[in-house]
């Protein structure tokens, strides 16, 4: 599991699932002997930027990404972890699009979401993704980022046909 995401959880937990915000998630992460509060604040920072934490006003929210993380016991970031920050991966392109859906206005959770994107995907015969990204659309998630990176991904097989 994704170093990041963990930390996530973790924090998340320490909030009681409840919003906060950056500077007591900071103080969370300090408190734990995890980082020091430059360091603290970079990790959140991390977080936010891999849409495992979302603004919500002026506090930050998890993504129904984190409950599905599982922490080790005993767990503790790695030596060296802050200095890999720069180089965080966000989480996959299906889970933040899932995540973005979960999210919208009408409040469906991700396990209904999850499973109408399974249906769209049987019935119109699109990738995972593709199905996803149209699921999170009718709950009117209109994210020009996950479009274009999804975009991105596809690939052509075709041979150029020009004659």
């Amino acid at each position: 599991m994704d170093e990041l995401a963990i930390i996530g959880a973790y924090l998340w937990d320490q909030m009681g699932k409840h919003p906060a915000t950056a500077q007591a998630m900071e103080q969370a992460l300090i408190d734990a002997h995890w980082f020091k509060p430059s360091e603290a604040k970079a990790v959140v920072a991390a977080l936010i930027s891999s849409e495992f934490l979302f603004r919500e006003g002026e506090n930050l929210t998890g993504s129904s990404i984190l409950s599905g993380v599982e922490i080790p016991r005993g767990f503790h970031p790695s030596p060296g972890f802050t200095e890999d920050l720069g180089k965080a991966r966000q989480p996959p392109l299906l889970d933040r699009i899932l995540s973005a859906a979960a999210q919208s206005g009408d409040k469906a959770s991700i396990e209904e979401i999850a499973a109408e994107t399974k249906r769209t995907k049987l019935e119109l015969g699109l990738t995972l993704e593709g199905a996803a990204l149209l699921v999170a659309w009718r709950h009117g998630v209109r994210k020009a980022d996950l479009i274009a990176e999804f975009l991105s991904s596809l690939k052509t097989d075709r041979p150029n046909d020009e004659t």
